[in-house]
């Protein structure tokens, strides 16, 4: 049975069998530059089974229709199949998938935005999961939402999050794919999020939070 909870606005996501439809990709990645695209996938794209949708509250969630807000532009089009999700598969992955749509790689300050509140859903994954350290594991596969191969300075921060080669867009175009287990993180431009758009709040310094950021690349 599938599943898909969210925090408000769609800013952070955890599903449980869902296919993800890329067949409509097969030309675009080709021709087309689709970072921070809004139309990757169509009505019907993204499938869940043997779950009830709540139509209504998940079309009260997507004010925030932005590329690196919510995940409203790529959620919109989830739709419940009575088709069992694992039937039309042209690849299934069975590990723990990070659907992950990134800032700017080339700049520190915009790409740790990315890792820091990829950081922050791996807390908010564990506390979700009943205390799972295996959220913790770096086991994971992580997908990027764009077909631009992937060069940063930054890249070894990846080692913190996953041990498996990043896959994107050109790994998956033309191709349905079935996630036995996926996680929409909270994304580096949401509003009032951290700490891109941060507000300015008084007497708020030396934060834990960021000093455990810090630590955890450190160390991992």
């Amino acid at each position: 049975m599938s599943s898909l909870r969210c925090s408000k606005d769609l800013q952070f996501c955890v599903a449980k069998i869902i296919r993800l439809d890329f067949t409509g990709l097969t030309e675009r990645v080709n021709h087309e530059n689709l970072k921070y695209k809004m139309d990757i996938f169509q009505v019907g794209d993204i499938t869940l089974s043997g779950c009830d949708l709540d139509a209504g509250k998940l079309s009260s969630q997507l004010e925030m229709m932005s590329p690196l807000q919510s995940w409203a532009p790529e959620l919109q089009n989830v739709k419940v199949s009575d088709q069992k999700t694992g039937e039309d598969c042209d690849l299934v992955v069975d590990t723990p998938t990070y659907i992950v749509k990134l800032d700017a790689p080339v700049n520190m300050y915009h790409h740790f935005c990315d890792f820091f509140n990829l950081y922050l859903s791996l807390h908010m994954n564990y506390s979700l999961s009943g205390m799972d350290i295996s959220s913790w594991s770096v086991n994971k596969q992580v997908l990027l939402l764009e077909n631009i191969p992937y060069r940063s300075a930054f890249s070894p921060t990846w080692s913190a999050f996953t041990s498996l080669p990043l896959m994107d867009l050109n790994s998956v175009a033309g191709k349905k794919v079935c996630l036995k287990e996926a996680m929409f993180p909270l994304l580096p431009r949401m509003l009032f999020g951290l700490f891109y758009n941060t507000p300015v709040v008084s007497d708020c310094y030396n934060s834990a939070l960021f000093r455990s950021f810090s630590e955890f690349i450190l160390h991992s």
